[in-house]
C-alpha cells in the first residue's frame, strides 16, 4: 500500500525527508518554488525513471469578493508514495468583472 503525504508550503528539509528518494533538481526546485501571478505553470503530468511529477492549478472563487485564484498543487508520486504540496495564494489573486 502506498503512502501519501501532503504538505503545505513545505521548508527544503521536510520536501526532502517525505519524498524519501532523489527526484530531478529542477522538479525539487519547482515543487518548492512559491506560485507567482506573472509566471503561472500550466497544468502538466511528467513521467521520469521512478516517478511521475506533476504541477495542477485548481480554481478557487470567492464569491464575496467577486474573485478567483488559483491554488497550485504540485505531486511526486513513486510506487511507495504520493506527496502532494499544496502552496499558498500568495500573488495569484485575479479580480472579477467590475
Amino acid at each position: 500500500m502506498a503512502e501519501w503525504i501532503d504538505l503545505l508550503d513545505p521548508e527544503r528539509e521536510e520536501l526532502r525527508a517525505a519524498l524519501g528518494r532523489e527526484v530531478h533538481d529542477l522538479a525539487f526546485e519547482q515543487l518548492l518554488e512559491p506560485t507567482r501571478h506573472d509566471d503561472e505553470p500550466r497544468p502538466r503530468l511528467e513521467g521520469h525513471d521512478h516517478y511521475v511529477f506533476g504541477v495542477f492549478l485548481v480554481p478557487i472563487a470567492i464569491r464575496e469578493e467577486d474573485r478567483v485564484y488559483y491554488q497550485e498543487i504540485d505531486l511526486i508520486a513513486t510506487h511507495e508514495r504520493l506527496v502532494t504540496v499544496r502552496k499558498t495564494r500568495s500573488g495569484t489573486t485575479t479580480s472579477g468583472p467590475g
